[in-house]
This record gives C-alpha cells, sequence and structure tokens, in this order.
C-alpha cells in the first residue's frame, strides 16, 4: 500500500515541475505591466474564487441529507456538471496569456492548459468523479 502512495505522490511532483515549466517563459520577460498581463491576472483571481465558490457550492448541497444520491444543480453547477474543474483549467489557461507577452517563447505556456484538459478530462478529474 505504502508503494501506492510513493507513486502517487512522485506522479504529483513530476507533474508540477512539468506543468510549471512554461511559467520560466513568464518571469522571463522584464517589461512592464501591460494590458495583457492585467486581463490574465483578472482571469487568475476570478478562476481562484470561482473554484472556490464551486467547491462551497457542492460542500453545502452535499452536507443536506436530503441531497443524498443527487446531483447539485444550484448555483454554478446549474450551468456545468464540474464547474470546479473549468476554473481549475481557466487559472492554468491565465498562464499562457500572461506568455502572451514573450513571444514566440510564451506560445510554450499553451503545454500548461492543454496537459491539465487533459488530465482533467480523461485522467483524473471528470472520469473517477462519474
Amino acid at each position: 500500500m505504502w508503494l501506492k502512495f510513493l507513486i502517487f505522490f512522485y506522479f504529483q511532483a513530476l507533474a508540477d515541475v512539468i506543468l510549471t515549466f512554461p511559467m520560466y517563459f513568464i518571469y522571463d520577460n522584464s517589461d512592464d505591466l501591460n494590458w495583457v498581463d492585467w486581463v490574465a491576472a483578472v482571469i487568475a483571481v476570478l478562476s481562484v474564487f470561482g473554484e472556490a465558490i464551486s467547491d462551497y457550492q457542492l460542500k453545502k448541497f452535499k452536507e443536506n441529507p436530503e441531497n443524498r444520491g443527487k446531483c447539485c444543480e444550484t448555483g454554478f453547477w446549474k450551468w456545468s456538471r464540474h464547474p470546479n474543474y473549468f476554473f481549475e483549467w481557466l487559472f492554468w489557461f491565465s498562464h499562457f496569456i500572461f506568455g502572451l507577452n514573450n513571444l514566440p517563447y510564451g506560445v510554450i505556456c499553451l503545454f500548461s492548459p492543454l496537459v491539465m484538459f487533459i488530465l482533467i478530462n480523461f485522467i483524473t478529474g471528470i472520469p473517477p468523479s462519474e
């Protein structure tokens, strides 16, 4: 059993390194902040709040014993089956927008949201929860 945990945590550490590598191209830009940076920052902040709110809404829904076995269809959950995953992906997409200021190398920042999309939709996020 401990070996499964070890593999799981090593996988997470490797994923962190892979997903954050494109950040080098964001931080390598020494220019002043411009409107693209501000748009990316607003998207990043809104996505963090959106994920927190959707997680809170699901928590409150699950706390009600009458909702046992039901799907949450209130708040953000009314518009999406997995709003928390959407906001998680949106956060990573904001890093791509940050990278647009450092073209052509900033395009590498598209790697992180693509990997996160694959992980959420096909590996660790939605499939186990369905």
